[in-house]
């Protein structure tokens, strides 16, 4: 079962030579996220301006890559794609792309540059930015398709385990898992619309991270908190969602096993805490590193991205 890493990693740096260097540095003011949004909820991001009389520039202060990958998709909610910051903290550009990649329909790719201030050949201060390069050619499409499927499945009166598992059971009945995909050079395919929620919800073929992503956009429509996990040891993507105070985990895929049978809907993984779900031994999370993220990593992501923050 694999799963497409969109990543891009290309460093830019930019020589900044200048006459003098920056003499101030404060806090000029802070973005808070309304705590009614789900994704965020009351969350503060730090500004800080740093300059001169002649000259001054305004960027995030960041504390870590969690925080920066949330920054990073709360900009993109309002169509900011680019984001500079800097940051006393080692940040692993992989990491934040796994981050984010937990929060993203779209699939992505991350671009970084550094911006190195000089006096005299000597570099003063030195600022990072990270952008982001969704590919959202199907997104309409997608969006308009999970309203239809809300509208003809889910009601008032539904709990969320009831509207997750109508979703689970639709996305397992009407997609076919694209078994074509294994046959090709994925280097070659790196846009095919079965690693994407448009060719399981529109196209009606996907592999795992279509199944997921899918999941995942229509969760966010119903305003239940979910996001995607992604397992580079295996290739594979499921999704973890919050039920009743606690998260669990579900695999749409692996509940529509090959050869597909139209109307089966298994349910061997649904709505399982960790212990069950790692279970089967078939399941693995990646070990935490530099490159890759673990099942604690991923669930204090979420815990940190769905917690509403006082304000």
């Amino acid at each position: 079962m694999k799963k497409k890493f969109l990543i891009l990693l290309l460093t830019v740096v930019l020589s900044g030579c200048s006459l003098w260097p920056f003499s101030s540095q404060k806090f000029e003011e802070t973005w808070v996220i309304e705590p009614t949004q789900m994704v965020a909820p009351g969350h503060t991001f730090k500004r800080i301006q740093l300059g001169n009389f002649f000259s001054k520039t305004t960027m995030y202060s960041i504390s870590s890559e969690q925080e920066l990958a949330l920054l990073l998709y709360k900009n993109y909610e309002i169509g900011v794609l680019e984001v500079p910051y800097i940051s006393e903290a080692e940040i692993s550009l992989q990491r934040v792309y796994l981050y984010l990649d937990t929060l993203m329909v779209s699939p992505f790719s991350l671009k970084q540059g550094i911006i190195e201030y000089k006096t005299a050949g000597s570099v003063q201060y030195k600022t990072m930015y990270i952008r982001i390069e969704p590919d959202e050619k199907y997104k309409q499409d997608i969006i308009r398709m999970s309203n239809a499927i809300i509208q003809s499945l889910i009601t008032a009166d539904m709990t969320d385990v009831e509207k997750i598992e109508t979703i689970h059971d639709y996305l397992v009945k009407t997609i076919a898992y694209d078994e074509s995909i294994l046959e090709l050079d994925l280097s070659k395919y790196v846009d095919h619309p079965s690693f994407t929620a448009y060719g399981a919800l529109n196209l009606k073929t996907a592999v795992c991270s279509g199944y997921a992503r899918a999941f995942l956009q229509i969760m966010r429509l119903l305003d239940i908190r979910a996001g995607i996990v992604s397992a580079q040891s295996i290739q594979h993507a499921w999704n973890i969602v919050y039920v009743d105070g606690e998260w669990l985990y579900l695999d749409a895929t692996w509940n529509d096993p090959i050869p597909d049978v139209p109307g089966r809907v298994l349910r061997t993984y649904f709505l399982q805490s960790r212990r069950r779900f790692l279970a089967d031994k078939e399941h693995r999370f990646d070990v935490s590193s530099e490159n890759t993220l673990d099942a604690d990593d991923l669930e204090s992501f979420m815990q940190y991205v769905y917690s509403k923050i006082s304000q």
